[in-house]
């Protein structure tokens, strides 16, 4: 059985990943920039990276809430634009792009050239490693290999080049990321290395609930620390073999450095807000069908995942009572409206619901097999507090939905079990900024 749909999956291997090159655009050679316009020579820094846009979001809280004013935001020119950075100071984002020499762009050509002959010339005996049991297993991965040696390593010297360049130019004290899995942020880590630059992580989202699911975020090695979010997450990076890391600081994170805030406006109407995922539209249709069970007028505010097209949820616009949102981020949605509820079905919205106190209901719907492991992997909640807080019956939704927006001791009672499992997740403070002050502390004693 194996030998006839190993062929359907080789074919599909080959389709999905032969369109695919260098792993993110490539920075350019810029032969009028001034890479150090901004930069104070006899000043260190502090510099803050990511491969993509959302994954900045806790490194921009961070940045925006230090004391700490030598932080610079790391970006190559193809995220200038991003709306993600219209709260950061121009002189605070140093342009990558700037920093690569025309020696650069020649080294880059001639090492496409040269990773691309080596896997010509070498590619009968890479062949050969992988006949396994009278099986050719090259044919999984022949367009992966091939992708590798002709656009990613090449790509990998290249960001390693000009990441050196840069801190030959700048005095840089720290760098802090958030992941380690993909080249890009490798090469930042390595290159600070190589430079003698402390390099840290400050992770975007929660790791997961076993330590099998460590490589999606990538390994733990090559770094200075690590800030986590709890003791969770320390346990599982202690028990990775492949991660190498002795600073684990369980901080918290600045994605919930905000204090519990009560709504005063008595008169006005219950909002909810739908952090959404992906392939969730009957998750949508379902809630906008309640809005009829619940207090008139409430209303629902669906928030576009990041990755999502921005359209997807057109056909929801004009709904009465329902609002699609497509930009910003669910975080200062929560601040600025101050939601009734919020609902999800899995994303990590729902930490920064429950960090605010605002009762979170997790749905289970559709996709069963798919959306509960997600959920488990994200929230690793104990039986109770899944059959607490998750919901998979309509009568039961309608129920909750109302206690939640009627009922003051209901609301009371939930809040608080949330509480405590949020408590038990995390390091949480009482005071605003808790964590962003306890990294401002590690920096400056590393400094």
């Amino acid at each position: 059985m194996a030998n006839k749909l190993l062929p359907y999956r080789v074919s599909w291997i080959k389709d999905t990943i032969r369109h695919l090159k260098e792993e993110q655009p490539t920075i350019v050679y810029n032969q009028i920039a001034d890479p150090l316009k901004n930069i104070d020579i006899h000043n260190s820094y502090n510099i803050l990276f990511a491969n993509f846009p959302s994954y900045f979001i806790p490194l921009i809280k961070y940045m925006n809430k230090s004391a700490l004013n030598n932080n610079l935001i790391a970006i190559p020119s193809t995220m200038r634009n991003n709306s993600i950075f219209d709260n950061i100071l121009p002189e605070k984002i140093l342009i990558l792009d700037d920093f690569v020499t025309l020696d650069i762009n020649k080294d880059y050509s001639h090492a496409k050239e040269e990773f691309n002959d080596i896997y010509e010339r070498n590619k009968e005996e890479i062949k050969n490693i992988f006949f396994i049991n009278n099986y050719n297993l090259f044919e999984f991965i022949d367009e992966g290999i091939r992708i590798t040696f002709k656009y990613l390593l090449p790509q990998a010297i290249f960001i390693m080049k000009t990441l050196d360049e840069l801190f030959s130019k700048v005095k840089v004290d720290n760098v802090i990321g958030a992941r380690v899995r993909r080249i890009y942020d490798r090469a930042f880590h390595i290159s600070a290395l190589n430079n003698g630059v402390r390099s840290y992580i400050l992770l975007h989202a929660n790791i997961g609930n076993d330590v099998r699911w460590i490589p999606s975020m990538g390994h733990f090695k090559f770094l200075h620390g690590v800030f986590l979010w709890g003791n969770d997450q320390r346990h599982l990076i202690e028990k990775d073999i492949h991660s190498n890391i002795d600073n684990l600081h369980v901080v918290g994170s600045p994605l919930f450095d905000s204090s519990p805030k009560k709504n005063q406006n008595l008169d006005r109407k219950y909002t909810i807000v739908y952090a959404a995922g992906n392939s969730d539209k009957e998750e949508v249709k379902l809630l906008i069908e309640l809005l009829d069970e619940v207090p008139s007028d409430t209303s629902l505010i669906i928030k576009v995942h990041p990755s999502v097209e921005e359209d997807s949820y057109n056909e929801f616009k004009n709904i009465k009572n329902v609002e699609v949102v497509n930009t910003g981020i669910t975080e200062d949605i929560l601040d600025e409206i101050i939601p009734d509820i919020l609902i999800t079905i899995s994303s990590n919205s729902g930490f920064q619901s429950l960090v605010r106190k605002i009762p979170t209901v997790f749905l289970l719907f559709n996709n069963i097999s798919k959306w509960s492991q997600t959920f488990d992997w994200i929230y690793n909640m104990t039986k109770s507090q899944k059959q607490a807080f998750q919901i998979n019956e309509r009568s039961k939704l309608i129920e909750v939905i109302n206690m939640l927006l009627e009922s003051k001791k209901y609301r009371s009672d939930f809040i608080e079990k949330q509480w405590a499992y949020i408590s038990s997740k995390m390091k949480v403070y009482d005071l605003e900024n808790g964590a962003t002050t306890q990294i401002d502390s590690i920096l400056k004693k590393t400094s």
